[in-house]
């Protein structure tokens, strides 16, 4: 089934239904044919071994690249993989113009001690609370150190109520 799921990934090539959709785009607003974000979900549910999720986080980032509107397909898509296994994605994850990327690389850098510790601060200072309510969630569950000590100072002042809540392990209410 994972090869079946990842072949379109893998072909960029136009679908009749692109080119159709792309000549009638004026006419159809927001609205897409290219099934390789949904290909690509398929794909890393259905991925058993390490080198099917190596193909998958990478044609993730190529979507991502290729097609922006692919986002939330992309963040499903990797957290199916599991957030703690991204590991030298972080950094990239982390600075995305997407606020729901930069959140799966707040989560993937609570996980992982081998990502730069600066990360972790600037993170929790995102312009985004969604961003800040993933990494404030995250860490509830966690041990402090002396490198999440930092993030979690820098939360528990945070202006939104909804982050200070998840740092403590409670819910979000605004």
């Amino acid at each position: 089934m994972f090869d079946e799921a990842a072949t379109p990934v893998r072909d960029t090539t136009p679908s009749d239904a692109d080119r159709i959709l792309q000549s009638t785009a004026a006419q159809i607003q927001s609205a897409t044919v290219d099934i390789r974000s949904a290909a690509l979900l398929l794909a890393a549910r259905t991925a058993r071994t390490e080198s099917q999720r190596e193909l998958v986080r990478r044609q993730a980032f190529t979507l991502l690249v290729q097609q922006p509107t692919a986002a939330p397909f992309v963040v499903e898509t990797l957290h199916a993989l599991r957030p703690e296994n991204l590991g030298e994605l972080v950094p990239l994850l982390a600075t995305h113009p997407e606020w729901a990327i930069r959140a799966l690389g707040a989560q993937a850098w609570v996980h992982d001690t081998g990502i730069d510790d600066d990360l972790g601060p600037a993170l929790a200072q995102d312009s985004d609370a969604r961003v800040r309510r993933a990494l404030a969630r995250e860490l509830a569950g966690q041990p402090v150190t002396s490198r999440t000590g930092p993030v979690r100072d820098i939360l528990v002042g945070d202006v939104r109520y909804g982050v200070r809540r998840l740092l403590t392990g409670g819910t979000a209410a605004s």
